[in-house]
Parts: structure tokens; C-alpha cells; sequence
């Protein structure tokens, strides 16, 4: 799981370099730092979330995208 979560954190990078405002959450991050993105996804911080299947399934919003990525 280790390696896809990597692969979260190099998809959000690769938006960001196409200056898309984004952000990634998936397991490997402390719960403290979940709590953040999330909040600054709530607050309109950036547009585009990154997620695994496991989180923030209850985020979508019609300001925001949420991509649930499914890797394999």
C-alpha cells in the first residue's frame, strides 16, 4: 500500500506543476495532517483532492473535485 500511496503524492505533484490547485490524502499520513487537508479542502484552499478509496468519501461538492484514484 506504501508504494500507491506514493504514487498519490506524485499524481498531486504532477497536477501542481500544471498549476492546478491540489492536495493528496491517503494512509500513510498522520491524522493530524488528514485533519488539515481536509479542512483546507472544506475552506476552498485548493479545488482538487487526491484520495485513496479509504478517505473522505463524504467531501464532494460542487465548488471541489474529488479524484478517487483505485491503483493497482
Amino acid at each position: 500500500m506504501a508504494q500507491f500511496n506514493h504514487d498519490y503524492d506524485q499524481i498531486a505533484n504532477s497536477l501542481q506543476e500544471e498549476n492546478h490547485s491540489v492536495d493528496c490524502i491517503h494512509g500513510d499520513l498522520k491524522q493530524t495532517v488528514r485533519a488539515k487537508v481536509i479542512s483546507k479542502f472544506r475552506d476552498q484552499k485548493y479545488r482538487i483532492l487526491v484520495r485513496s478509496e479509504e478517505h473522505t468519501s463524504e467531501l464532494q461538492s460542487p465548488c471541489n473535485l474529488v479524484c478517487r484514484l483505485l491503483l493497482e
